[in-house]
């Protein structure tokens, strides 16, 4: 009967050595791990954010029953649920809110142990009023080609949220962007093509993400040469008639021309056009006859007097009277 007692005695001894064995320790930050918001909160006050974390000690046992805290290091706003403890698999939750919008580094304290990890993992949180706590990471430019129309179409990775547009930059010198479009699509927006592209010249392209809080650095440089406007052949001219050359008033009233035969080939007989110099000579000769006529008449007008005197002379005077009276 004692022997059956020690026995059982012995029996029960086995079955609390694992506990006294594989108590656990202090946890380990290498060993454990967290889940904490993957995006930004706003600063509100008021959204809270879950944060779970798991504790295991170096030997990779879970931490349970210790009482544990988070903080934040650098941002006195954020506001964290009461200490918790941890469960039988080591787990524990918490919330945080904050009122100021940037990261916020949190701190784990286990209060059982005296451990603490600084600096564990962060949280972002964005201002309530601009939409975001910092400006979006660089996109990266993927691909930059040019067919033709004076134009090159680029490509590339979408940047995280939150973005409010993309922006292109470009110019003709490697690391100059004269050139650019502010805004070339929102969230999403991949690839776009840029236009009124000089043909046969190289540019340099660059893109950057930009929301309410700023924008990112310039992507990585691509460059490409635009594409000329395809060869238009020249067009066939169309045959012209040469117009009519009309004489001008120079051409009618010089006088070294020589009047034109415009009916010797309709009439057979050519009429000369009264030229400015015909008319002139016309009224010279008839001039000249007028004057000519007239002193033929009074010419003759002269012979007729003489004449008369010389008749005249050859009849006798009267003598006594007017009868004649015959000489003998």
């Amino acid at each position: 009967m004692k022997k059956l007692a020690a026995l059982i005695l012995v029996f029960l001894g086995f079955l609390s050595l694992p506990t006294l064995i594989f108590a656990s320790g202090p946890p380990s930050q290498s060993n454990s791990s967290y889940t904490a918001p993957s995006s930004s909160l706003p600063a509100d006050g008021t959204t809270t954010g879950t944060i779970s974390v798991h504790l295991e000690d170096s030997s990779g046992n879970n931490v349970t029953s210790d009482s544990i805290s988070l903080s934040s290091s650098n941002d006195g706003t954020a506001v964290f649920n009461n200490s918790q403890t941890t469960d039988g698999s080591g787990n524990a939750t918490f919330t945080i809110t904050s009122t100021t919008a940037g990261t916020t580094n949190v701190t784990l304290t286990d209060n059982t142990n005296s451990a603490t990890f600084t600096d564990w993992f962060t949280v972002t949180f964005y201002s309530a009023t601009l939409g975001c706590s910092n400006v979006p990471a660089a996109p990266v430019l993927n691909s930059d080609t040019s067919t033709t129309d004076h134009t090159a179409t680029l490509s590339w990775t979408d940047s995280a949220n939150p973005v409010s547009n993309y922006l292109v930059s470009y110019g003709i010198t490697s690391g100059k962007y004269v050139y650019g479009n502010p805004n070339v699509g929102g969230q999403g927006t991949t690839s776009t093509t840029i236009g009124s592209l000089m043909g046969d010249t190289k540019y340099y392209f660059v893109v950057a993400a930009s929301n309410n809080c700023g924008a990112s650095a310039f992507s990585n440089e691509m460059s490409v040469v635009a594409a000329p406007l395809p060869a238009t052949p020249a067009p066939t001219p169309e045959p012209t008639i040469a117009p009519e050359v009309l004489p001008t008033t120079s051409d009618l009233v010089n006088p070294t021309d020589t009047p034109v035969d415009v009916t010797s080939d309709i009439m057979g007989s050519p009429t000369p056009i009264p030229t400015q110099e015909t008319g002139t000579s016309t009224f010279k000769n008839l001039a000249i006859i007028l004057i000519v006529s007239g002193i033929v008449v009074i010419g003759l007008i002269v012979v007729v007097q003489k004449g008369k005197g010389k008749k005249n002379s050859n009849i006798p005077p009267m003598i006594g009277g007017n009868t004649p009276q015959q000489l003998v």
